[in-house]
């Protein structure tokens, strides 16, 4: 008897109830407002592959560092079959309790999924304004002014002297007492602003210790909060001296160096007072990065990472550039895994923070 579903069906209401099915596929990830995030297909902790858990996009996934990607039917074949879709549709129907011989029973189905997907937008979107209102509040919190603060102390253990820049970065603060949920205490914090379009779109956040100038020791002293995919967070405005916000009305060309992390970045602008710099906050979000037409020409600031999701996310992020008619340049540092390494071992006062 043929099946009374279809496999476009399945993968619906797969996406239909997609919070429960990525915690269960990918345990070791983390809800990040409307997504999902986890470092791979394997589970490793990490942000480089997003699955949408709401709305019209419910159960499509990305894996930015190794590509893959598709609906909630292709995340069940590629997390527990090796992308066989055949086997992951049988899984997925006894996932669902789906008799697909029963007309009943496939209803009833239908109608669950249909409750649930409504109550998950619903709390979706009450999560998404939760975040938005406390990357605004971290924000607003902040010492907008790094110099003589903790997190100034931090850079110049990296080797990076901000008052040596044109201008102190307006989207580097100083937070005393940030809540750092891994340390499950506050301590002082180097906050990045990631702008969007002139917007605040999220926060990246540096915990340090607060009894020296560096990073803190848990496992993740870095995190990133918010829907930031596009954004990125600026820090100096090269030649032209626009500012960032009015680049989107500006029919002067420019050129773009961008970095994955701050102190990359910084220490890249460090070296060329003159051009315009940007940290991605993330490989993955290097491909992403919305950018005002009159950037021109872009060059990555790259990692010297040979780790072959490295190199694909790379690859993509200079594909999607050159497709939207940017020239595109790749520099690397000639030592270390990057520039701050690099600009570490060219001062005296190296030192590892």
């Amino acid at each position: 008897m043929a099946s009374l579903i279809s496999i476009a069906e399945i993968a619906r209401l797969l996406a239909d109830r997609m919070p429960t099915l990525a915690a269960e596929l990918l345990p070791n990830g983390r809800r990040e407002g409307a997504e999902w995030r986890v470092g791979s297909l394997n589970g490793e902790p990490g942000r480089s592959l997003a699955v949408h858990l709401s709305g019209s996009r419910a159960g499509v996934w990305k894996d930015f560092a190794g590509g893959d990607g598709g609906d909630a039917l292709d995340l069940v074949a590629a997390v527990h079959f090796g992308g066989d879709k055949g086997r992951a549709v049988e899984w997925s129907k006894r996932w669902l309790g789906i008799d697909d011989r029963d007309p009943a029973a496939i209803v009833k189905v239908r109608r669950e999924a249909a409750r649930i997907a409504e109550a998950t937008e619903r709390a979706s979107a009450q999560e998404e304004a939760r975040t938005q209102e406390r990357v605004q509040r971290i924000w607003l919190s902040c010492q907008r002014d790094i110099r003589g603060t903790h997190a100034e102390a931090y850079l110049r253990l990296r080797s990076i002297d901000v008052r040596r820049l044109p201008k102190v970065p307006g989207a580097l603060a100083f937070h005393p007492e940030l809540w750092c949920g891994e340390a499950q205490e506050r301590v002082p914090a180097l906050v990045g602003g990631i702008f969007r379009r002139g917007g605040l779109v999220g926060v990246h956040r540096t915990f340090l210790d607060p009894a020296w100038p560096k990073k803190l020791e848990v496992t993740n002293p870095k995190l990133s909060l918010g829907r930031y995919g596009g954004g990125c967070i600026p820090l100096t405005r090269g030649m032209t001296r626009i500012r960032w916000n009015e680049l989107w009305n500006s029919r002067v060309a420019e050129s773009l160096i961008v970095a994955e992390g701050i102190e990359t970045a910084l220490s890249v602008a460090l070296a060329l007072p003159r051009r315009r710099v940007a940290a991605a906050v993330s490989l993955a979000n290097m491909a992403a990065l919305d950018l005002p037409p009159c950037i021109t020409a872009i060059t990555i600031a790259a990692d010297n990472d040979t780790a072959e999701e490295a190199k694909r996310g790379l690859d993509r992020a200079i594909a999607a550039h050159q497709a939207k008619g940017r020239t595109v340049y790749v520099a690397r540092a000639a030592a270390g895994k990057d520039f701050n390494d690099w600009l570490r071992e060219l001062t005296s006062d190296h030192q590892v923070a």
